[in-house]
């Protein structure tokens, strides 16, 4: 199984690209940035208590750009959920089974599980199928407490995946965008240094 390293290294790479080449891919962002806000005004305008029901993030999952804003509100990467995806197909924890209802996966019995799904296969499975899309809320509001996959999943990820998560409050907030920021910090950090490293292999 590939570690987390691997796993996120198509994710910064799209943000490398970013930051190094902006242009067209930055256009579709901003483009795709007014869906994802939609989403999240939408879920806000029906949330009446302190934190987001379930039923509306099961409903929201099951439709395009669903996922993904979730995960804008959690703070919680699309590289970690291919992991955890990937963990529950393949292994034979029985906490993990159980609890994401893996059993109950509409996915065919005695095909290939040694490939990982992408983004858009996991976004079709949760249009598609009710099972998975019920397990993946399970995980957003109770993944922390799931043992096995603080094995897995780091601290600083594994934290997103709690009921504290799934709010407009502002503590929530507040919490996500400290972890975007230290995320981008990183990447930004990352990127200058590839530039630097372009300008030395160039001298």
């Amino acid at each position: 199984m590939a570690n987390l390293g691997e796993l996120e290294q198509s994710v910064y790479a799209n943000d490398l690209r970013d930051i190094l080449q902006p242009g067209q891919r930055n256009e579709h962002r901003f483009t795709a940035s007014f869906g994802l806000a939609n989403i999240l005004r939408n879920l806000a305008a029906q949330t009446d208590g302190e934190f987001i029901s379930k039923e509306l993030v099961d409903d929201a999952l099951s439709n395009d750009g669903g996922l993904r804003a979730v995960l804008a509100l959690n703070g919680f990467s699309m590289a970690s959920l291919a992991k955890v995806v990937h963990f529950a197909r393949t292994g034979d924890d029985e906490s993990v089974r159980r609890r994401l209802r893996v059993d109950d996966w509409n996915i065919p019995k005695h095909g290939s599980t040694t490939f990982r799904w992408d983004a858009d296969r996991i976004e079709r499975q949760l249009k598609e199928d009710a099972a998975f899309r019920a397990g993946m809320v399970m995980l957003f509001y109770e993944g922390v407490t799931i043992s096995v996959l603080h094995d897995h999943i780091p601290p600083h990820e594994m934290k997103k995946l709690s009921i504290a998560r799934m709010s407009f409050e502002p503590f929530s907030i507040v919490e996500t965008l400290v972890d975007y920021a230290l995320y981008y910090e990183r990447t930004q950090s990352i990127g200058e240094a590839l530039q630097d490293l372009c300008m030395q292999l160039e001298s």
